[in-house]
């Protein structure tokens, strides 16, 4: 008897496995972040809100059947904030109450050139079976930031200082392409569409130049 009982507790126990590993297998999504990107806009307008207090009255009636004025108000806070357009003509506002957004209003103005920065924010699904994504669906957008852009000596220069390894001779040309992917500063911003291909010709001539130094020298020593 207690065989039987042990055999039939078994065969109990094998869909309540089964179904644990099925359940393991299932599809599943996350919310993901791209990393930080970059984008050139236009300031359309600022924005702010004085802090200022708002009432309303209202009429009701008590659990004994007379009537009743009631009244609230409400706090709205200051708030700061600008309007841009970005590269592919869409109109966005960015507004809140923190110190984050107070500063951004400080420095832009309305008619300004910035590089804003950004990420993008994906539902993605996985197989829960191979762990591979089924699909990427984007959802919002996290504002980070907005740097002017500032015009003169007829080229566009940001606030951001040009790292200095893109000055170094060979590996410059690693730099440059890094920092244009990013869309940061480079040596060679005056001529449009050129930062990558600018700095490999200066490369090349202070490699030649290098080159041609050191044979010299050789020549001299042996």
């Amino acid at each position: 008897m207690k065989n039987l009982i042990g055999k039939i507790t078994k065969l109990a126990m094998i869909p309540i496995i089964t179904g644990s590993l099925n359940g393991c297998n299932l599809d599943y999504s996350k919310q993901e972040q791209s990393e930080i990107l970059y984008e050139r806009g236009k300031v359309i307008t600022t924005l702010y809100n004085k802090k200022h207090s708002s009432s309303d009255m209202g009429v009701g009636m008590t659990s004994g059947g007379d009537l009743a004025i009631t009244s609230t108000s409400v706090t709205i806070p200051e708030t700061w904030g600008a309007v841009f357009r970005c590269e592919h003509e869409n109109k966005f506002p960015i507004m809140g109450k923190d110190e984050k957004y107070k500063k951004l209003w400080e420095k832009l103005d309305e008619g300004d050139s910035v590089k804003i920065s950004y990420k993008e924010n994906y539902e993605v699904e996985y197989s829960g079976e191979t762990k591979a994504v089924i699909s990427k669906k984007l959802i919002d957008y996290d504002f980070i930031d907005a740097e002017k852009i500032l015009k003169g000596e007829g080229k566009w220069q940001t606030k951001q200082k040009i790292d200095w390894k893109q000055w170094l001779p060979v590996y410059g040309v690693y730099q440059i392409y890094k920092d244009a992917k990013e869309d940061k500063p480079g040596v060679v911003d005056g001529i449009p569409g050129a930062k990558f291909a600018g700095s490999a010709f200066y490369q090349a001539v202070s490699v030649f130049g290098a080159g041609v130094g050191l044979y010299a020298l050789a020549e001299k020593l042996f």
